[in-house]
């Protein structure tokens, strides 16, 4: 049996309100190849093979650096 597809809504809308409270002058495709760069170079782990927690888990870390950076401007 596959992935459920109802587990999508949720996540998406997690992602838009990160995206929408965090970083909403990154287009998506910036946001998600950010992000991706970042996973590899601080968590040593490829977002394909992350299940959808920890997918969120470590969007909501990444994003948390963002806040933090414009903090400190």
């Amino acid at each position: 049996m596959g992935r459920l597809p109802e587990r999508l809504v949720p996540i998406y809308d997690i992602i838009g309100h990160y995206h929408m409270t965090t970083c909403p002058d990154l287009r998506i495709g910036q946001l998600f190849s950010n992000f991706q760069a970042w996973l590899e170079k601080e968590v040593g782990t490829d977002i394909y093979y992350l299940e959808d927690y920890r997918f969120l888990e470590y969007l909501e870390k990444y994003l948390d650096t963002l806040e933090k950076k414009e903090i400190n401007k």
